[in-house]
């Protein structure tokens, strides 16, 4: 296998779409998942779900940010960005991971998981965790999406369209929670949380699992009235992965 470092240029969702596309020309249809085991074994690797681990593992040389093992590091500008587990503090008994905009630089780091998603297919799934934030100007939040076999976003959301959904300026300690039906057509399953500008952000507790339909699915709220119309608005918060 080549060094780990020239991972760093290697987007493999990319590579694994592009493959799809080469295969689907020469007649031979198989799943986008199916295509990230592929991009994976060329890199000598098992599988996807080793490539990831292996990737989250050499996030650090791209940016500040230590990523925890079985995590991907993602965003835009994310070497603004610095950020690890904190060593000085706990959250009901749970380690605590922190992200701070280090640099000001607009743009966003998100800590996130890519799971093969038929076992969540048809089910409700709920992600939650625990979050405070400190001068944050942009936002600090979790997010939950499915994706079908092209790659396609088929649900997500990042509670960025519900009043109090995120975290802005300087909160305590609070609990989020994003609720989905996810689609039968779903071929993976990723989430995460991010830190969206400047301040800084700390995550913990985190959990997923499927619900049953008591638990009511996270809406968007829909707005009063058309927004920005010609476009003169500046632009606001960022959206998850």
């Amino acid at each position: 296998m080549q060094d780990l470092r020239e991972l760093q240029t290697l987007d493999p969702k990319t590579a694994a779409k592009r493959l799809r596309t080469a295969l689907q020309e020469k007649k031979l249809d198989i799943s986008h998942g199916e295509c990230l085991d592929l991009v994976a074994r060329q890199l000598g690797l098992k599988d996807w779900n080793v490539l990831a681990a292996r990737l989250g593992e050499t996030a650090d040389l791209r940016s500040g940010i230590e990523v925890p093992p079985g995590w991907l590091l993602d965003g835009k500008n994310t070497k603004s960005f610095v950020g690890g587990l904190d060593l000085q503090q706990r959250y009901r008994g749970h380690p605590v991971f922190w992200l701070r905009n280090a640099h000001g630089e607009t743009g966003h780091a998100t800590l996130m998981q890519v799971l093969a998603g038929q076992q969540y297919a048809g089910k409700r799934v709920r992600f939650s965790g625990y979050l405070r934030s400190a001068n944050v100007e942009g936002s600090a939040t979790i997010w939950l999406r499915a994706d079908d076999d092209k790659g396609r976003f088929i649900k997500f959301n990042n509670l960025e369209n519900l009043p109090g959904g995120v975290l802005k300026g300087t909160t305590d300690w609070t609990s989020r929670a994003v609720v989905l039906d996810i689609p039968p057509e779903t071929e993976t399953l990723n989430f995460g949380f991010y830190l969206y500008g400047a301040g800084e952000a700390w995550f913990s507790g985190f959990d997923l699992q499927t619900v049953g339909a008591d638990v009511p699915v996270t809406r968007p709220i829909a707005a009063d009235n058309p927004a920005n119309l010609d476009f003169t608005a500046k632009p606001g918060t960022g959206g998850g992965l």
